[in-house]
Protein backbone atom coordinates (compact mmCIF):
# COMPACT_ATOMS: atom_id res chain seq x y z
CA UNK A 1 0.00 0.00 0.00
CA UNK A 2 1.23 3.37 -1.01
CA UNK A 3 0.40 6.78 0.16
CA UNK A 4 2.36 8.45 -2.05
CA UNK A 5 3.84 8.30 -5.98
CA UNK A 6 8.06 8.44 -5.86
CA UNK A 7 9.60 11.09 -7.80
CA UNK A 8 10.04 10.50 -11.53
CA UNK A 9 13.73 11.34 -10.77
CA UNK A 10 13.72 8.59 -7.98
CA UNK A 11 15.55 6.03 -9.96
CA UNK A 12 16.65 3.91 -7.58
CA UNK A 13 12.50 3.08 -5.99
CA UNK A 14 11.11 2.73 -9.19
CA UNK A 15 13.66 0.41 -9.76
CA UNK A 16 13.12 -1.41 -7.04
CA UNK A 17 9.13 -1.15 -7.47
CA UNK A 18 9.76 -3.17 -11.19
CA UNK A 19 11.69 -5.67 -9.54
CA UNK A 20 8.81 -6.37 -7.18
CA UNK A 21 6.29 -6.37 -9.33
CA UNK A 22 8.42 -8.68 -11.76
CA UNK A 23 8.22 -11.36 -9.12
CA UNK A 24 4.72 -10.65 -8.06
CA UNK A 25 4.47 -7.89 -5.79
CA UNK A 26 1.63 -5.94 -6.56
CA UNK A 27 1.25 -2.24 -5.36
CA UNK A 28 -2.19 -0.59 -4.24
CA UNK A 29 -2.51 3.41 -4.88
CA UNK A 30 -6.06 5.48 -4.06
CA UNK A 31 -7.11 6.05 -7.81
CA UNK A 32 -6.32 10.28 -7.79
CA UNK A 33 -2.30 9.30 -6.63
CA UNK A 34 -1.97 6.12 -9.30
CA UNK A 35 -2.64 8.77 -12.13
CA UNK A 36 0.27 10.97 -11.66
CA UNK A 37 2.37 8.37 -10.75
CA UNK A 38 5.27 7.51 -12.96
CA UNK A 39 6.21 4.11 -15.04
CA UNK A 40 6.35 1.22 -13.60
CA UNK A 41 3.31 2.13 -11.01
CA UNK A 42 1.25 3.83 -14.01
CA UNK A 43 1.11 0.79 -16.09
CA UNK A 44 1.44 -1.85 -12.86
CA UNK A 45 -0.62 -0.58 -9.76
CA UNK A 46 -3.98 -1.27 -8.73
CA UNK A 47 -5.82 1.16 -8.26
CA UNK A 48 -8.46 1.53 -4.48
CA UNK A 49 -11.45 2.91 -5.64
CA UNK A 50 -14.26 4.17 -2.81
CA UNK A 51 -17.41 1.40 -2.97
CA UNK A 52 -19.59 5.11 -2.91
CA UNK A 53 -17.50 6.07 -6.47
CA UNK A 54 -17.83 2.71 -8.38
CA UNK A 55 -20.49 3.82 -10.77
CA UNK A 56 -18.57 7.21 -11.50
CA UNK A 57 -14.78 6.10 -11.14
CA UNK A 58 -14.40 2.34 -11.88
CA UNK A 59 -11.98 1.74 -13.82
CA UNK A 60 -12.27 0.03 -17.63
CA UNK A 61 -13.54 -3.64 -17.45
CA UNK A 62 -10.94 -4.89 -17.78
CA UNK A 63 -8.21 -3.24 -15.38
CA UNK A 64 -8.00 -5.06 -11.52
CA UNK A 65 -8.93 -2.75 -8.66
CA UNK A 66 -9.17 -2.92 -5.28
CA UNK A 67 -12.51 -1.47 -3.61
CA UNK A 68 -12.50 0.30 -0.17
CA UNK A 69 -15.44 0.20 2.06
CA UNK A 70 -15.67 1.70 5.47
CA UNK A 71 -19.13 0.24 6.73
CA UNK A 72 -21.51 2.89 6.23
CA UNK A 73 -22.63 1.57 2.84
CA UNK A 74 -26.05 0.88 1.70
CA UNK A 75 -27.50 -1.89 0.56
CA UNK A 76 -28.08 -0.74 -2.97
CA UNK A 77 -23.89 0.19 -2.98
CA UNK A 78 -22.90 -2.89 -1.73
CA UNK A 79 -24.99 -4.71 -4.43
CA UNK A 80 -22.90 -2.49 -6.91
CA UNK A 81 -19.99 -3.95 -5.96
CA UNK A 82 -20.78 -7.58 -6.47
CA UNK A 83 -21.86 -6.91 -9.57
CA UNK A 84 -18.49 -5.01 -10.75
CA UNK A 85 -16.37 -7.38 -12.22
CA UNK A 86 -12.28 -7.84 -11.83
CA UNK A 87 -12.20 -6.84 -8.37
CA UNK A 88 -8.75 -8.50 -6.40
CA UNK A 89 -10.19 -7.48 -2.93
CA UNK A 90 -12.48 -5.66 -0.67
CA UNK A 91 -10.80 -3.08 1.44
CA UNK A 92 -12.68 -3.00 5.20
CA UNK A 93 -11.39 0.13 6.61
CA UNK A 94 -14.65 1.14 9.28
CA UNK A 95 -14.90 4.64 9.53
CA UNK A 96 -14.82 6.27 13.09
CA UNK A 97 -17.81 6.57 15.28
CA UNK A 98 -18.78 2.93 13.56
CA UNK A 99 -18.66 -0.06 15.57
CA UNK A 100 -16.23 -2.03 13.84
CA UNK A 101 -17.78 -5.26 14.50
CA UNK A 102 -21.51 -4.47 13.87
CA UNK A 103 -20.59 -2.81 10.68
CA UNK A 104 -17.92 -5.72 9.44
CA UNK A 105 -20.72 -8.25 10.68
CA UNK A 106 -23.47 -6.62 8.13
CA UNK A 107 -21.17 -6.83 5.28
CA UNK A 108 -20.09 -10.32 5.42
CA UNK A 109 -24.04 -11.11 6.36
CA UNK A 110 -24.70 -9.60 2.85
CA UNK A 111 -21.98 -10.96 0.75
CA UNK A 112 -22.74 -14.14 2.17
CA UNK A 113 -26.12 -13.61 1.66
CA UNK A 114 -25.74 -13.14 -2.12
CA UNK A 115 -23.29 -16.00 -2.03
CA UNK A 116 -20.92 -13.47 -3.09
CA UNK A 117 -16.68 -15.34 -2.98
CA UNK A 118 -15.18 -11.26 -2.96
CA UNK A 119 -12.23 -11.93 -1.00
CA UNK A 120 -12.17 -9.31 2.37
CA UNK A 121 -8.96 -7.96 3.77
CA UNK A 122 -9.38 -5.96 7.40
CA UNK A 123 -7.73 -2.70 7.46
CA UNK A 124 -6.37 -1.72 10.75
CA UNK A 125 -4.96 1.95 11.48
CA UNK A 126 -2.59 1.85 14.62
CA UNK A 127 -3.17 5.19 16.29
CA UNK A 128 -0.36 7.47 17.01
CA UNK A 129 1.10 6.67 20.98
CA UNK A 130 0.73 2.61 20.60
CA UNK A 131 2.85 1.08 22.30
CA UNK A 132 4.03 -2.52 21.39
CA UNK A 133 2.58 -3.93 23.94
CA UNK A 134 -1.05 -2.71 22.98
CA UNK A 135 -0.94 -3.15 19.37
CA UNK A 136 -1.33 -6.98 19.92
CA UNK A 137 -4.54 -6.51 21.72
CA UNK A 138 -6.05 -3.56 19.54
CA UNK A 139 -5.45 -6.13 16.40
CA UNK A 140 -7.22 -9.07 18.44
CA UNK A 141 -10.13 -6.94 19.37
CA UNK A 142 -10.75 -5.65 16.47
CA UNK A 143 -10.29 -8.03 13.65
CA UNK A 144 -9.44 -11.52 15.86
CA UNK A 145 -12.84 -12.49 16.88
CA UNK A 146 -14.09 -11.95 13.10
CA UNK A 147 -11.22 -14.06 11.61
CA UNK A 148 -11.67 -16.59 14.60
CA UNK A 149 -15.67 -16.67 12.62
CA UNK A 150 -14.44 -16.58 9.22
CA UNK A 151 -15.47 -13.39 8.63
CA UNK A 152 -12.13 -11.77 6.38
CA UNK A 153 -9.30 -13.13 3.95
CA UNK A 154 -6.35 -11.42 5.18
CA UNK A 155 -5.63 -8.20 7.30
CA UNK A 156 -3.54 -4.97 6.32
CA UNK A 157 -2.09 -2.59 9.19
CA UNK A 158 -1.28 0.90 8.49
CA UNK A 159 0.77 2.77 11.20
CA UNK A 160 0.68 6.31 11.68
CA UNK A 161 3.43 8.31 10.17
CA UNK A 162 5.05 8.76 13.24
CA UNK A 163 4.78 5.44 15.15
CA UNK A 164 8.04 3.78 16.02
CA UNK A 165 7.01 0.31 15.04
CA UNK A 166 9.69 -1.33 12.38
CA UNK A 167 8.12 -3.32 9.04
CA UNK A 168 9.35 -6.60 10.86
CA UNK A 169 7.66 -6.49 14.13
CA UNK A 170 4.42 -5.64 12.42
CA UNK A 171 4.34 -8.73 10.09
CA UNK A 172 5.11 -10.67 12.82
CA UNK A 173 2.44 -9.47 14.98
CA UNK A 174 0.22 -9.60 11.85
CA UNK A 175 1.07 -13.24 11.26
CA UNK A 176 0.94 -14.06 15.05
CA UNK A 177 -3.54 -12.91 15.21
CA UNK A 178 -3.62 -14.80 11.61
CA UNK A 179 -2.09 -18.16 13.18
CA UNK A 180 -3.71 -17.31 16.46
CA UNK A 181 -7.17 -16.86 13.86
CA UNK A 182 -6.57 -20.92 12.34
CA UNK A 183 -5.95 -18.76 9.18
CA UNK A 184 -1.88 -19.02 8.57
CA UNK A 185 0.88 -20.73 10.42
CA UNK A 186 3.61 -19.50 9.67
CA UNK A 187 5.67 -20.34 13.57
CA UNK A 188 5.66 -23.15 16.19
CA UNK A 189 2.48 -23.43 17.73
CA UNK A 190 2.78 -24.06 21.68
CA UNK A 191 -0.20 -24.92 23.83
CA UNK A 192 0.26 -24.83 27.71
CA UNK A 193 -2.43 -25.51 30.24
CA UNK A 194 -2.89 -22.53 32.93
CA UNK A 195 -0.68 -24.65 35.99
CA UNK A 196 -2.45 -25.11 39.43
CA UNK A 197 -1.22 -27.09 42.62
CA UNK A 198 -0.67 -30.23 40.52
CA UNK A 199 2.37 -28.96 38.93
CA UNK A 200 5.54 -29.69 40.17
CA UNK A 201 8.06 -27.90 37.99
CA UNK A 202 8.70 -24.09 36.26
CA UNK A 203 5.87 -23.98 33.59
CA UNK A 204 6.86 -20.93 32.30
CA UNK A 205 10.86 -21.98 32.88
CA UNK A 206 10.07 -25.09 30.75
CA UNK A 207 7.78 -23.62 28.38
CA UNK A 208 10.47 -20.79 27.38
CA UNK A 209 13.35 -23.84 26.90
CA UNK A 210 11.52 -25.64 24.91
CA UNK A 211 9.87 -22.71 22.93
CA UNK A 212 13.85 -21.79 22.39
CA UNK A 213 15.00 -25.41 20.86
CA UNK A 214 11.91 -25.43 19.09
CA UNK A 215 10.29 -22.65 17.87
CA UNK A 216 11.48 -22.66 14.31
CA UNK A 217 9.09 -25.48 13.35
CA UNK A 218 6.42 -24.42 11.52
CA UNK A 219 3.13 -26.92 10.83
CA UNK A 220 4.26 -28.03 14.51
CA UNK A 221 2.17 -28.06 17.65
CA UNK A 222 3.94 -28.80 21.21
CA UNK A 223 2.01 -29.23 24.09
CA UNK A 224 3.54 -28.53 27.61
CA UNK A 225 1.41 -29.80 30.68
CA UNK A 226 1.31 -29.86 34.06
CA UNK A 227 0.30 -32.56 35.15
CA UNK A 228 -1.59 -36.13 33.51
CA UNK A 229 -5.25 -34.98 35.07
CA UNK A 230 -6.06 -32.78 32.22
CA UNK A 231 -2.98 -32.83 30.16
CA UNK A 232 -3.54 -35.35 27.59
CA UNK A 233 -6.83 -34.12 26.66
CA UNK A 234 -5.94 -30.62 26.61
CA UNK A 235 -2.86 -31.73 24.32
CA UNK A 236 -4.96 -34.30 21.99
CA UNK A 237 -4.70 -31.95 19.18
CA UNK A 238 -0.73 -31.41 19.58
CA UNK A 239 2.13 -33.20 17.46
CA UNK A 240 4.72 -33.34 20.74
CA UNK A 241 3.63 -33.05 24.09
CA UNK A 242 5.89 -32.75 27.06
Amino acid sequence: LLREAPSADDADTLYLIKRLQDAGVHFLMDEAVLKDAPEPLQSGGVPIVRCDALKTHAPAPSKRLVVKCDGSESDEMLAELMETPNIDVVLLDVKEGLSRLHASRRLFALLRREASELSVVHHLRVPQGTKKDELALSLGMRAGALLGDGLGDGLLVEPDDHSDFDLNYLRETSFALLQGSRMRNTKTEFVSCPSCGRTLFDLQEVTAQISEKTGHLPGVAIAIMGCIVNGPGEMADADFGY
